[in-house]
């Protein structure tokens, strides 16, 4: 039966070696299915859940085996360098410098914020930029979870320019339903 709830996507461990990411979406996840709580049960019920635990997973794999600092993608990047930092791959304002004259990412094959030779280089990032284009009007919320600075960021982290202080109250007031 296809309802029209609202719906919420959850990235995790886009960075391979932020393991925590990929434990808090798999957590989301055991409390939406197994959880008692009767508000928990209704947001489980009553909101289109879409969770993936896992992004990065050949370079999530290359830490648990080879490298555990490692933060890329697997993929190969120049003759002597492999990876692409796959939250600097996708095309919004891939490479745009700020005001500042910072680009945010690296064209340095070698360097661990390397954005890939294109914007979408990477088959994940891919995938997931062609599946929510084709479904942006589902979900309310998309959230990416990262282990490092101990911060939630809003989007336009491009600019420096301030948005409107209702955009974070948005934000704020949907997740209040949930917390």
């Amino acid at each position: 039966m296809i309802q029209n709830n609202r719906a919420v996507f959850i990235e995790a461990n886009i960075h391979a070696r932020e393991w925590i990411s990929s434990a808090t979406a798999t957590y989301v996840l055991n409390e939406l299915l197994f959880s008692d709580n009767p508000e928990v049960r209704d947001i489980a019920l009553n909101v289109d859940w879409y969770i993936l635990p896992v992004f990065n997973a050949d370079g999530y794999e290359y830490t648990r085996e080879t490298n555990r600092n490692w933060r890329k993608s697997r993929s190969p990047a120049s003759l002597i360098c492999v990876g692409t930092d796959q939250n600097r791959n996708f095309g919004f304002s891939w490479l745009v410098k700020d005001e500042t004259g910072n680009e945010g990412a690296s064209r340095a094959p070698c360097s661990d914020i390397y954005a890939g030779p294109a914007p979408l280089s990477e088959p994940e990032t891919a995938a997931l930029d062609r599946f929510l284009g084709e479904h942006h009007d589902k979900f309310d919320v998309f959230l990416s979870f990262h282990s490092y600075a101990h911060q939630i960021l809003f989007p336009f982290g491009t600019s420096r320019q301030r948005i409107a202080r209702n955009h974070g109250r948005v934000f704020v007031s949907f997740f209040k339903d949930f917390l």
